[in-house]
Parts: C-alpha cells; sequence; structure tokens
C-alpha cells in the first residue's frame, strides 16, 4: 500500500508563523471560475519568494485578488453553514480567513485540524478513518464545496482519530477555531445554520453505522448512491439522476464507504446496469430507474434476479 503523504514529507512545502513562510503548495491546475484570475494568482504565489509574504500576527494570510474573492464569497454564501449572512459579516470572515491549496492525493492529519477549520472552495476531500497495522479504512463523508470540517475538535477541543485526503486539487479558506468559536458565540444567524449542519452530519454517521449493522453489501451501496443523487440536475435530464461527489470514485473507494471490497462492489454495480438501474456513462455514475434503486435500499432486490450474491 502506498505511504499516506503527509505534511513530514514535504517540509518544504508546508509553512509555519515561526519560519515566516506560507501555506502556498498550489497547483496550477485548480479549475476555479473565472479561471484566468486565479490561475494566475496562484502561479504568481508559486512563483513569488516566500520573503514577499506579509504575516499577520498568530496566523498566515495571503490577500485574495478581486477573481478569488469573488469566488469565495460566492462559495459561502452558497455554504449551508453561512447562507442566508449579511455580506459585510462574510466579507469580513473572508478578511480574517487563511487560503489554503492542497494538491490531489495529499492527507492533512489530525493535528492541523486541532487549530484550523477549513471551509471547502473547490474540489473534493474524504474523511478517512484508519486503524491497526494494515491501515484498514473507512470513509466517512466526501466534502464539496462549501462543506466544513472538522466539527469535532470545534466542538470539544480534543484531537479527532480522522485525517482528510484531497480526491483531487483542493482550495479550502481555514480560520482559527478560537475564531471560529467566537463567530458562532457573537452571531445568531451563523449559530442557527451551524445546528442544522452539524445535525445532518450527524444523520449520516446513524444511517452508516444503521448500514453496516443491519443491510447486505448492495443495500448498503444502493443507500450509498441515494444520499449522493443530485436531485436538481435530474429536472434537466429527463427521468435520469445524476450522482454528485462520488459520481467517478474508483470501486475501491466506494466499497470504503460501505464496509466492503472492491470486488463485491465491482460485481453489484454490474448488477445494478444489467438490470437498467444505474450505470456509468463516460466515467460518471447515473441512475437511470430511481423507484429500482430505492426498492434495493429497502432490502428488495427482485429486479435482479434469484442467484445474487448476499455479503
Amino acid at each position: 500500500m502506498a505511504r499516506r503523504n503527509t505534511r513530514k514529507d514535504r517540509p518544504h512545502e508546508r509553512t509555519t508563523v515561526e519560519d515566516n513562510r506560507f501555506d502556498v503548495s498550489l497547483s496550477p491546475c485548480i479549475p476555479l471560475p473565472p479561471a484566468t484570475g486565479i490561475l494566475a494568482h496562484i502561479h504568481h504565489l508559486r512563483d513569488r519568494p516566500r520573503a514577499e509574504y506579509p504575516v499577520i500576527q498568530g496566523s498566515v494570510h495571503t490577500p485574495h485578488p478581486p477573481p478569488l474573492r469573488n469566488h469565495l464569497r460566492t462559495v459561502l454564501r452558497r455554504s449551508p453553514l453561512f447562507r442566508g449572512l449579511d455580506d459585510k459579516l462574510i466579507d469580513s470572515i473572508l478578511a480574517q480567513g487563511t487560503q489554503r491549496a492542497w494538491a490531489k492525493g495529499e492527507a492533512l492529519e489530525s493535528p492541523f485540524f486541532s487549530n484550523e477549520f477549513c471551509v471547502l472552495a473547490q474540489g473534493r476531500a474524504q474523511v478517512v478513518g484508519s486503524v491497526g497495522q494494515n491501515d484498514k479504512r473507512f470513509v466517512l463523508f466526501v466534502l464539496g464545496a462549501g462543506d466544513g470540517y472538522d466539527f469535532v475538535p470545534l466542538l470539544d477541543g480534543h484531537p479527532h482519530e480522522t485525517h482528510l485526503e484531497c480526491l483531487e486539487e483542493t482550495l479550502a479558506v481555514s480560520f482559527s477555531l478560537d475564531l471560529m468559536r467566537h463567530w458562532l458565540q457573537d452571531n445568531p444567524d451563523l449559530n442557527r445554520n451551524f445546528l442544522p449542519y452539524l445535525g445532518e452530519c450527524m444523520r449520516t454517521l446513524e444511517a452508516l453505522a444503521t448500514d453496516l449493522a443491519m443491510h447486505d453489501t448492495l443495500t448498503r451501496l444502493a443507500r450509498l448512491i441515494l444520499r449522493h443523487l443530485d436531485q436538481e440536475a435530474a429536472k434537466e435530464l429527463d427521468g435520469t439522476v445524476p450522482v454528485r461527489l462520488i459520481h467517478d470514485l474508483t470501486h475501491e473507494r466506494l466499497a470504503q464507504m460501505i464496509g466492503s471490497v472492491r470486488q463485491v462492489v465491482n460485481r453489484h454495480l454490474r448488477q445494478l446496469h444489467r438490470a437498467g438501474i444505474a450505470e456509468n456513462q463516460e466515467g460518471s455514475l447515473f441512475v437511470h430507474d430511481l423507484e429500482a434503486l430505492k426498492a434495493i435500499a429497502e432490502g428488495v432486490h427482485r429486479r435482479l434476479g434469484n442467484h445474487r450474491h448476499v455479503d
């Protein structure tokens, strides 16, 4: 198994206030709209000498150029955490945030999130728990733009036994935990957004626990797909429903989300394809028969035949 890429592996790309450097491990391939200005800014960050960056006490700060600032403002406005907040408050929050960018495959360990709360602005990342000498893994969540991480140290102040892995080039804005707590305490609107979002995360964990304890792998896979359907996009596709966030994940990664193995997930996806329920089109997963998928998620598998495997 490949060695996990951590901050210690590339000390020249990780930065601290003490050594007067910045987190500029930025990929030139992050597709942020509008692309020209933002990509130029990312190239500019990569090329500038580290000594040129300003340091703000207790934090690392990179001024956001107008295209990137507008993109970040849009992400926060649409985020379930910050939706509905006054524009002046959103601008104030952004002004106190730190721009972070991570490469595809990069893993961020618990110590980083013991001090920082991040909101993803572009890309996807998965929240992974791993135990044992064989590095057995289970994926708890897949996060996209507007999602926040990590709530556990934000709430109780203790490290969390998970880490974040970037599924693609990922851009985020981070804030100190103390600053997030201050905003939650002083802004009722932010607090009202925070509690339902946290409740949704708890529901997802509850569903995972129920799936693992009560259902076979085919049912777990169907329920996983249902949780990630893009219902809004389905209105424009004549009943075909695209899958979001997990649409192009490998069978190995999907298996890690339902407590199974790659071979089993591969077999079940082929069953769904033969039954006309779901299909992989040009690298993305689509659902053609939503009612049949819901029936499988409830434990009814008649459409897949009488000789299916139960795992």
